[in-house]
């Protein structure tokens, strides 16, 4: 029906540099969220559709591929790989990507909850995103 989401509670495990989170999505929707990661002390990634768009956030860093929409009912992949100063993200191994310097600094802390689809409540302290429309397959949150 559209409104349903997987929650996982990653406990206490520390992010370890690299730190790549990856998966596959279909949809025939604009908008929607594919992933959202507690980071603790520093606040929640979003790996989300907007306006068929690929868009990443944590705090103040944001990366939007300009790509064709993606909204196109064809599998995609999407890739986010957290380095030393670094954010990459990735969509169709390698079709598209972009790189942005950070000076958010993940290493050693805490994941919390890991939302895919959608989430129960605004957990962000913004409106909820629109949640996911169509299929996701998680492929790999490392160091979980």
């Amino acid at each position: 029906r559209g409104n349903g989401f997987a929650l996982f509670n990653a406990g206490l495990s520390p992010v370890q540099l690299p730190w790549h989170n990856s998966l596959s999505f279909r949809t025939s929707q604009l908008d929607g969220l594919l992933m959202m990661v507690q980071i603790r002390k520093v606040g929640w990634s979003s790996l989300a559709l907007v306006n068929g768009t690929l868009v990443y956030t944590l705090g103040d860093s944001k990366l939007e591929l300009e790509t064709p929409r993606l909204n196109d009912g064809e599998w995609h992949h999407a890739s986010v790989k957290w380095m030393l100063g670094e954010i990459w993200l990735n969509l169709d191994y390698g079709q598209h990507e972009l790189t942005k310097h950070t000076s958010i600094g993940i290493q050693g802390l805490t994941l919390g909850k890991i939302f895919v689809g959608g989430t129960e409540q605004a957990i962000d302290g913004t409106a909820p995103a629109p949640a996911f429309d169509g299929c996701i397959e998680v492929r790999n949150i490392s160091e979980l």
